[in-house]
């Protein structure tokens, strides 16, 4: 529920250029909410906090079970000469008290691995002072939120791509409806053409040719279908679901043109275009990296205690436990240079970071720009496309009214017909193209219209 909440929240804020198009509106949401891409980029973004997790748990305290039997046999031993000790006093005391109440003792040899030895105790391990564990935890803050921003990145790319392939779509319908109404005329043409032939107005040539234009048109209609057919198949791709589906239409999308607003400040939108915050994430984490190299220097500490049970035989009483509490210190003094080269080595991939973020907002200024003026081309090219379409449908309804009262002739007809449908598919090819740049501009601006 709360993530179908956000969604819709994304979808009201980043995506206002479609929002007299509700129908598109709701294929953007299914396309958020079912994308495989956008899926996989979530599971990497929510794999990164659980290596969050795993960075924080350094700092909380580790406490094991560990238990332990030997068996040995052999091994060196240790000779202890008891019986050459104590056996002349034994026989000494044995005289003066005319007694045998101390017998003789038989030198010993102990083995130094005894036969069996068991430890069972439990360890705990608490960090004290470990800077490595601190910039850890911080890179990996950094790493995740970089995640984050790509998994929007490639949100905001998905969104453009869905409606864009749904204009694509919307181009190939409008092709077939075009192409269907110009059929209609052509077929018109024929009839009277035929007509006028019967009547020994016109000659056979003529209706040859008007069916040689129909013709054409079937072949235009074959390709126009595949297209359709194309579009329709990648647009579902999108949203995941049957290549087949049926696409609803929107009959009511460019009847009102958004306006374009002033392109102002292109470097300014092009240093908070979410490549760059990438790039700043990741140079937080090499500034971090270099400080967790330059923290090797220091001493770590940490607080062991162990409490448990050992002995020659599996027996858990108190004459068989122990306890220990120490602490830990380590202080790597010399390691060859190891410690200098890794930090040389954040140093420069700092610099790259660097170099690569004033790369990388030069491009972003150069997409920003181009998008601006594509969208203000494609603007003043409706314009130019409606006065191209209203001349034609003037000068096409004169001539065909010509045509039938045999003022004009069939070269002078199809060239009216063939202008006439081409400035109505130009027209509206031109308005889908408005709204793909209008895509286009907001997805390189990352600002809503």
């Amino acid at each position: 529920m709360n993530r179908i909440f956000y969604i819709l929240i994304f979808i009201s804020v980043c995506n206002p250029v479609f929002s007299q198009s509700i129908i598109l509106d709701e294929y953007v949401k299914q396309g958020l909410e079912n994308n495989l891409a956008l899926k996989q980029q979530d599971i990497d973004f929510q794999q990164s906090l659980y290596a969050i997790k795993e960075a924080r748990a350094y700092f909380f305290p580790q406490l094991s079970l560990n238990a332990r039997a030997t068996f040995a046999n052999g091994g060196r031993t240790i000779d202890f000469p008891i019986g050459d000790l104590l056996n002349p006093v034994y026989s000494t005391l044995n005289t003066l008290t005319a007694s045998n109440s101390f017998p003789q003792v038989e030198n010993e040899q102990i083995q130094f691995l005894r036969p069996f030895e068991h430890e069972t105790k439990l360890s705990l391990i608490q960090p004290v002072f470990n800077p490595a564990i601190y910039y850890n935890t911080k890179i990996q803050q950094e790493f995740a939120n970089s995640k984050s921003i790509n998994k929007n990145i490639y949100q905001r790319n998905l969104v453009a791509e869905i409606q864009t392939a749904y204009l694509n779509y919307l181009k190939a319908n409008k092709g077939i409806e075009l192409i269907t109404e110009t059929r209609t005329l052509v077929l018109e043409n024929i009839r009277v053409n035929e007509s006028l032939f019967a009547n020994d107005k016109i000659t056979i040539d003529n209706v040859y040719r008007s069916k040689a234009e129909l013709s054409k048109l079937d072949q235009k209609m074959a390709e126009a279908e595949k297209m359709l057919s194309i579009s329709a198949k990648y647009f579902n791709f999108l949203l995941n679901r049957d290549l087949n589906e049926q696409i609803i239409i929107d009959e009511t999308l460019g009847e009102e043109l958004p306006t374009i607003p002033v392109l102002s400040a292109p470097d300014e939108l092009a240093s908070g275009r979410s490549e760059l915050k990438i790039i700043n994430s990741y140079a937080n984490a090499n500034n971090l990296s270099q400080k967790m190299y330059g923290s090797d220097y220091l001493p770590t500490v940490l607080l062991a205690a162990d409490y448990g049970f050992q002995g020659d035989a599996y027996k858990f009483t108190a004459d068989d436990d122990f306890a220990m509490l120490s602490f830990v210190l380590k202080w790597d003094l010399f390691t060859g240079n190891k410690r200098k080269a890794k930090l040389q080595q954040a140093k420069l991939q700092g610099e790259s970071l660097s170099l690569r973020y004033q790369e990388i907002q030069n491009q972003l200024e150069i997409q920003i720009n181009t998008a601006y003026l594509d969208l203000l081309t494609s603007e003043k090219a409706i314009e130019a496309a409606r006065e191209l379409q209203n001349s034609a449908e003037k000068t096409f309804f004169l001539i065909n009214k010509m045509y039938k009262e045999g003022q004009a002739n069939l070269l002078k007809y199809l060239d009216a017909q063939t202008t006439l449908t081409n400035a109505r598919e130009n027209y509206w090819i031109e308005v889908y193209d408005y709204y793909m740049k209008l895509a286009e501009y907001q997805k390189q601006t990352e600002v809503n219209l």
